[in-house]
């Protein structure tokens, strides 16, 4: 009977173990400059991809979808690919995916909220899809008027 027990308890510790390497991304936006961002001008977004220590997770396709009120530029298409890494045992491995957009002309003061998309082509296939706000303040102009008189007297 005891040995019965030895064999389920370590396969459990086996399965447990195999669990921990699967692939799990989080996706975190950890930047937004300028915050709040300003409507008609640029603003830098920087997301995290993190917990893809695991060889499973592969190759990682990740995309910002150019949805109101955010303007990618011509060129750009939003969408990053990154190759399957090499992964070391007991260290973090974080992916930074930084993207330059504009933000409508006429955006509106508040949060918006901008979203990605999230694919892996490891032996663990998923897809993650997921929201984050972007903060949005317009900026009143403020018309300022300024006189200046210069008086020049010669004196002969």
């Amino acid at each position: 009977m005891s040995k019965y027990f030895l064999v389920l308890v370590f396969l459990f510790c086996v399965s447990l173990a195999v669990a921990a390497e699967s692939c799990a991304p989080n996706v975190t936006l950890i930047n937004q400059d300028p915050y709040p961002a300003v409507p008609g001008n640029y603003v830098k977004l920087v997301f995290q991809i993190s917990s893809i220590s695991s060889s499973d997770c592969g190759d990682i396709n990740f995309a910002l979808l150019p949805k109101y009120p955010l303007i990618l530029d011509p060129r750009e298409t939003g969408i990053r690919t990154f190759s399957k890494v090499d992964y070391l045992k007991d260290y973090n491995t974080n992916i930074l995916v930084p993207y330059k957009v504009r933000v409508d002309e006429n955006a509106v003061d508040g949060s918006s909220p901008i979203e990605i998309n999230l694919q892996n082509k490891g032996t663990s296939p998923l897809a993650i899809s997921k929201t984050f706000n972007l903060e949005i303040k317009t900026q009143k102009q403020l018309l300022t008027f300024s006189s200046r008189i210069s008086i020049t007297a010669r004196i002969r």
